[in-house]
C-alpha cells in the first residue's frame, strides 16, 4: 500500500470502493486515524456486514452503483482493489473481453477518476487490464512498489 506518500495527521478523505464487509477501511483507519473513509459498494449483504462491525466514528459505509459515482464528492485518495476485475472466471476464459472487455474498464476508471481531487491518489490494484492502457493515464504518475 501506498501509504507512506500521504500525511497521517491530516484530515483526509479516502474512498474505498468495492469496499465489502469493509476490512480495508478498517485498516486504513489504523494507519489514517485522522482520515474521513468512506466504503462504497454494490452488495447490500456486505454492505450491512460492514455496518454492523463498524464502531468508528470516521468510517461510513454507502450503498452505491458505478453510475453514481460522482454524486459522492471529490477524495483526496480513492483506491480499487480487487474490485476491476472479474475474477475468478477469468482464470477459465480465453478471452476476457466478452465478459469484461476493456471498454468497461476504462469507463470505469474515468468515473473515479472524476472524484480524485487535484494532486489526489488514485489506487487500482489488482485488475484485468493495464492502467497505462487508459487514456486518461497520462494525468497520474505512477508509484512503484517493490514489496
Amino acid at each position: 500500500m501506498v501509504i507512506g506518500v500521504v500525511d497521517k495527521d491530516k484530515n483526509i478523505k479516502i474512498l474505498s470502493f468495492g469496499c465489502s464487509t469493509g476490512e480495508e477501511c478498517v485498516s486504513l483507519n489504523k494507519y489514517l486515524p485522522n482520515a474521513s473513509i468512506l466504503g462504497v459498494d454494490i452488495n447490500k449483504k456486505s454492505l450491512a456486514k460492514a455496518k454492523q462491525n463498524n464502531s468508528k466514528q470516521n468510517i461510513s459505509y454507502k450503498y452505491c452503483e458505478p453510475n453514481e459515482i460522482s454524486n459522492l464528492g471529490k477524495f483526496d485518495v480513492v483506491i480499487a482493489i480487487s474490485v476491476l476485475c472479474k475474477h475468478p472466471e477469468a482464470i477459465y476464459l480465453d478471452d476476457l473481453t466478452k465478459i469484461y472487455p476493456f471498454e468497461r474498464y476504462e469507463e470505469m476508471v474515468n468515473k473515479l477518476d472524476t472524484i480524485v481531487k487535484e494532486n489526489g491518489l488514485l489506487i487500482i490494484r489488482s485488475s484485468n487490464y493495464i492502467f497505462s492502457d487508459v487514456k486518461i493515464s497520462n494525468k497520474y504518475k505512477s508509484i512503484e512498489n517493490n514489496n
